[in-house]
C-alpha cells in the first residue's frame, strides 16, 4: 500500500470516530452561526445615534413680541425652538419621525416644562415639521453635519469644553486648555446664557476643522463636543 493511500486511510478511519465526528459538527455550526450573524449585519445596519428623541410641541401667537431667555423677541413665523439644556444660540436639527421631515432650529428659549417633552417649537418650525395642526410630535434631534447646513442658518462651529454655575470654574478650564487650544482656534472664549457659562472654541467654517481641532484636543486630555452656533446670539462673560 503507498504512501498516498496510508493517508486516505488513516482519515477515513478518523473521520469514523465519534470525537472527531463531533468536533467537525460543532466547527460547521460556528462557521453557519458566523456567516449568519454575517448576513444579518448586512441586512440590518446600525440605528444612527442622535442628541436625542423625544416628544416635540410648539407654541405661538400667545407668546408674539415677548422677550425670549436669550433676551430676543420672540417671534412665532420664526425657525427658533426651546431647550432645557442645549446652548442659546446652537443650531439644530429636527426630523420629525413620522413624516421624515427636518427644519434646522435655532435655540433662543428655555422651555418646554411640560413632563415628556423635551423641544418646544415655534409655530413656524411646527408647521415646517409638519405637526402644527396635531399639536405634537415625535422627533430627532441631531447637529448639523454640513458646510451646507452651517451657510444656511448663519451659524458656525464650535467646540463646547465644558458647562459651569461657576465663573470660577469656566476660567480655570479656559486656562488650562489656552495653551493647546491657541494653536487649533480663533478664540477661546467663556459665554454666558442665562443657565449656565460655557467654554467655546472656535469659531470654524468647516465642520470637518472643528473635528481635528477637536481630536487634538482630546490627544491632549480634554473633552468636547461640536456645537453650531449663531455668532450674533452670543454675549461673552467677562
Amino acid at each position: 500500500m503507498g504512501p498516498e493511500r496510508n493517508r486516505f486511510a488513516m482519515l477515513h478511519r478518523a473521520a469514523k470516530s465519534p470525537w472527531v465526528r463531533r468536533v467537525l459538527i460543532a466547527s460547521a455550526a460556528i462557521f453557519a452561526a458566523g456567516c449568519g450573524a454575517a448576513r444579518r449585519d448586512m441586512r440590518e445596519p446600525l440605528e444612527p445615534q442622535h442628541v436625542a428623541v423625544g416628544t416635540a410641541s410648539w407654541y405661538g401667537a400667545a407668546f408674539a413680541g415677548r422677550p425670549t431667555a436669550s433676551g430676543e423677541i420672540f417671534d412665532p413665523k420664526k425657525l427658533t425652538a426651546a431647550h432645557r439644556t442645549l446652548p442659546l444660540g446652537a443650531v439644530i436639527q429636527v426630523t420629525n419621525l413620522r413624516n421624515g421631515r427636518s427644519v434646522l432650529v435655532r435655540i433662543n428659549d428655555r422651555g418646554p416644562f411640560k413632563p415628556g417633552r423635551i423641544l418646544d417649537c415655534s409655530e413656524g418650525a411646527a408647521r415646517a415639521l409638519g405637526f402644527r395642526g396635531r399639536g405634537v410630535a415625535e422627533v430627532a434631534i441631531d447637529w448639523p453635519d454640513s458646510p451646507g447646513a452651517r451657510q444656511t442658518t448663519g451659524g458656525d462651529y464650535w467646540l463646547q469644553l465644558g458647562a459651569f454655575e461657576s465663573m470660577t470654574a469656566a476660567r480655570r478650564l479656559r486656562t488650562r486648555v489656552a495653551p493647546v487650544a491657541n494653536s487649533l482656534a480663533d478664540s477661546v472664549t467663556v459665554h454666558r446664557d442665562p443657565d449656565l457659562l460655557r467654554v467655546h472654541a472656535g469659531p470654524y467654517g468647516r465642520r470637518k476643522n472643528a473635528e481635528k481641532a477637536l481630536t487634538r484636543l482630546q490627544e491632549a486630555g480634554f473633552d468636547g463636543i461640536i456645537v453650531v452656533l449663531d455668532s450674533h446670539a452670543l454675549t461673552a462673560a467677562h
